[in-house]
């Protein structure tokens, strides 16, 4: 089974109960269900007879760069954090709960940042290990790194679950999380930042759009949103995602949705239309906008 860490994480801040009765035995007090990738646990069976005719100087090299791995686990660990506590405070009527779809299109910003951050750090871990550890295979140090990984976030999540069931993220700085995420919507999305914005892929995406295609329609309304390559226009953005949207692209919907409901665009909001656009985006199996709409349905009227 392919551990997917964000779809759990969803899953979670969904799932969980506002109030843990901690006298009652819960699913997060019983034992720890590792589930690994099939190839993934192959891969670290193969690693760890490969150590096996190491000298021990070569071992504590490996050992080294495993601390490494682990540690840039944190990023993904500071997702759950961050949905935990979005959880806590929606389910306490704070600032968060009060405006839902703004902050839940906050933390979708937030996330693909922490995620592009621990790829640049295991990109750079790889890069160096390819280096200095010629003296093993290289596929098998990086099936070993997604072991690591995935074992230690696993880990992690269940024990941050635990602390939620029993209480421990009470008194959680709800304006402090505000903040954070206000923080991480202004710094923008690094999927945005990643794009190619270059007279060319320019030209390419306003070509595709203008001949219809809904991928080149949604990234042109991307980009028009933010003003990466083009001139900024809210309103033309807004207009061609819902483009995209009617030829029936998730994404588009997603972000058409939350762009209807919130001020991500600064623009006159429509409940009504953004969640209609939300439900298409849900039926479709997006996790974010199954989790706008429930933000949407908690929010004061």
């Amino acid at each position: 089974m392919r551990f997917t860490f964000a779809s759990i994480l969803l899953s979670l801040a969904l799932s969980l109960p506002a109030h843990a009765d901690t006298g009652e035995k819960s699913a997060a007090s019983e034992k720890i269900n590792i589930q690994l990738d099939p190839e993934v646990a192959e891969a670290e069976v193969a690693y760890v007879t490969a150590l096996k005719p190491l000298t021990k100087e070569q071992k504590e090299t490996l050992s080294a760069y495993d601390k490494e791995i682990a540690a840039s686990a944190e990023f993904e660990l500071q997702v759950a954090r961050m949905a935990l506590k979005m959880k806590y405070c929606t389910d306490s009527k704070s600032v968060i709960s009060q405006d839902a779809p703004k902050y839940a299109n906050a933390f979708a910003i937030y996330r693909s940042q922490q995620q592009a951050e621990a790829r640049a750090a295991r990109k750079h871990i790889q890069e160096r290990q390819d280096d200095k550890v010629a003296f093993i295979d290289p596929v098998l140090t990086k099936g070993h790194s997604k072991y690591l990984v995935s074992l230690v976030t696993q880990l992690g999540f269940h024990t941050m679950q635990v602390r939620y069931m029993t209480g421990k993220f009470a008194g959680t700085d709800c304006a402090g999380v505000a903040r954070e995420l206000e923080a991480a919507a202004a710094r923008g999305s690094p999927i945005i930042d990643a794009i190619d914005a270059s007279p060319e892929k320019i030209a390419e995406v306003q070509r595709l759009a203008k001949s219809g295609d809904k991928d080149g329609l949604f990234l042109l309304g991307m980009l028009t949103a933010t003003g990466k390559g083009v001139s900024k226009d809210p309103e033309k953005a807004l207009l061609l995602l819902r483009q995209a949207a009617e030829k029936g692209l998730p994404k588009a919907q997603l972000v058409l949705g939350l762009a209807l409901t919130s001020d991500m665009l600064g623009l006159a909001q429509d409940p009504a239309e953004g969640k209609y656009w939300l439900e298409k985006a849900a039926a479709k199996g997006v996790p974010q906008a199954e989790t706008a709409l429930k933000n949407l349905d908690a929010a004061p009227q």
